[in-house]
């Protein structure tokens, strides 16, 4: 990985060649995701075939986006994954809220977004889930 920049308030971003994490620093908005999804994709190393975690552990109060909300940011992300095979994309929250919104996503939205979604709560456990999971490894229930 690349040493951690910060694009802008709400998040920061690391890319290197074996992948990409995300840190979510602020409460969980569709503008916020929009924004760091933006510097993501115009980041000069950015791949669509680029593993992803992105890393909500240090996001602020339980996320407000309903299922509209949800639909909304997969069709507006999905061009950016034209192309570019089924990568792993790992989500880490450990609050209860978010945790079930995240998989209330991966579950709208998965198929639109041609990526392999995992949802945890260890932030371990997800580098290791998206960076060094072998293909046909199955992703995690969600059970703790």
């Amino acid at each position: 990985m690349t040493q951690a920049e910060r694009d802008e308030p709400g998040f920061e971003l690391e890319l290197g060649p074996s992948g990409a994490i995300v840190r979510y620093l602020t409460d969980v908005t569709a503008e916020g995701i929009r924004a760091a999804a933006r510097a993501f994709g115009e980041h000069p190393d950015f791949r669509v075939d680029l593993p992803t975690v992105w890393d909500f552990s240090a996001s602020g109060s339980p996320s407000g986006l309903d299922s509209d909300d949800m639909r909304k940011l997969a069709r507006e992300l999905a061009p950016m994954r034209e192309g570019g095979g089924n990568p792993r994309v790992a989500v880490v929250t450990p609050d209860d809220a978010n945790f079930a919104g995240a998989r209330m996503f991966g579950g709208l939205n998965e198929s639109r977004l041609r990526v392999n979604l995992g949802v945890f709560r260890d932030r371990e456990e997800a580098r290791r889930w998206a960076f060094e999971g072998e293909p046909g490894q199955e992703r995690p229930s969600g059970e703790e």
